[in-house]
């Protein structure tokens, strides 16, 4: 029996490919179980203060964090186009201003799109004053993880107390590496 060349090589060709998938796949399935448990471990530990003195975020991203200060709502960026259970709308993104200098992002939430006007904004409440809040150190700010009201998505407040979890992530300001105050 003869054996063609280039079906042989093909499938030498398809074999191989398929070997190397399945090797990236088993690696991606290594780092990502890596990460969570680093997530879960983060998660369980107490809360790290953030000040005005820069820390790399690969040092802190995951990890809860407290911050003090005031939430600049004539700041506030609207990322759009952000689906929740197939509804359109965005995350308000808000500047937090830490009490003792420095600047951090806080995703306040998710807001439906109001559908009738393209360009209104359903009313939402920001907490004046100095308030505590704690939440997750996160590179990208768009990915809410915290807790929020079931009805709108948008993150709860209690009268002067505690925000609830939000994101916490790097204020750019630059095109350095990115960093967050700690």
């Amino acid at each position: 029996m003869k054996i063609r060349f280039w079906p042989a090589l093909l499938i030498l060709i398809v074999v191989a490919v398929t070997l190397r998938l399945g090797f990236w796949q088993r690696d991606r399935a290594h780092q990502k179980e890596a990460l969570n448990a680093q997530i879960v471990a983060f998660e369980n530990a107490p809360a790290r203060r953030v000040g005005a003195a820069p820390v790399p975020l690969k040092d802190i991203e995951f990890h809860r964090v407290l911050a003090r200060g005031e939430f600049l709502p004539d700041r506030v960026v609207y990322l759009d186009n952000r689906p929740y259970n197939d509804q359109p709308g965005f995350y308000v993104v808000m500047p937090f201003k830490l009490a003792d200098g420095g600047y951090v992002l806080v995703n306040r939430g998710w807001l439906p799109r109001n559908l009738a006007d393209r360009t209104g904004i359903e009313p939402y409440e920001t907490p004046k004053g100095e308030i505590e809040i704690e939440g997750i150190a996160r590179a990208n700010a768009s990915q809410s993880s915290g807790a929020s009201d079931s009805k709108s998505g948008m993150c709860s407040s209690t009268a002067a107390a505690m925000v609830c979890v939000a994101q916490l992530a790097l204020m750019a300001s630059s095109s350095t590496a990115p960093s967050l105050s700690i």
